[in-house]
């Protein structure tokens, strides 16, 4: 009997010690938000910023800054409502049509200041323009990941590129997989937000 009652006791110990550790190793680990990348998602990022099927493909604002100046500018699956040089241009791209180096179909409205007023051409847009109007310069970032330093404590990276005289300084931030802040130190500054869920409104045309 004596036996019996400390088997039992036994039994009921590590029945509570598996249920313990058992509940404790279905608990939820807290994460948060990465802002750290690895070498091929930093030459991936570059590489899908600096081509026009960005403009196929993308969905994000981003509030570009120049000279004291910005300019916010959407991308939404082949839809674009954009600042190029100043300009006021709306994008409605047909997806099928888009070809290399950077051409599409579609409809492209142009807001004169003047007349208050939008105007609309159908036919071919080369897409790749406007992309080197918005993300050219993001051709002049470090070519390589191992040219970037990164602080723990700001979350930026920062590199620099030297052409002849001329050199370059960029700061970045990421968070989880996609750029969050990008700063051309000096010449234009990039702050990226609602990717996923941006949305392009046509404009109306009077006649």
């Amino acid at each position: 009997m004596k036996h019996n009652k400390f088997l039992s006791i036994a039994l009921l110990s590590g029945a509570f010690l598996l249920s313990a550790c058992g509940s404790k190793g279905v608990e939820p680990t807290p994460t948060g938000p990465s802002y750290t990348i690895t070498d091929v998602e930093y030459l991936t990022l570059k590489s899908k910023l600096s081509s026009p099927k960005i403009f196929i493909d993308g969905n994000f604002t981003v509030d570009m800054s120049m000279s004291g100046v910005t300019f916010k500018n959407k991308i939404a699956n082949a839809k674009a409502d954009i600042y190029p040089q100043g300009s006021h241009i709306v994008l409605d791209l047909d997806v099928s049509s888009y070809s290399a180096p950077g051409k599409a179909n579609g409809d492209t409205y142009e807001y004169d200041e003047d007349e208050k007023t939008w105007s609309k051409e159908t036919g071919e847009v080369k897409v790749s323009a406007f992309s080197s109007f918005i993300f050219g310069v993001v051709e002049y970032m470090p070519a390589s990941f191992d040219e970037l330093s990164y602080n723990d404590d700001t979350r930026f990276y920062s590199g620099s590129l030297t052409q002849g005289d001329s050199t370059l300084v960029t700061k970045f931030m990421v968070k989880n997989g996609q750029f969050l802040t990008i700063d051309m130190v000096g010449m234009v500054t990039y702050e990226f937000s609602d990717y996923g869920t941006t949305t392009v409104t046509l404009p109306e045309v009077v006649a």
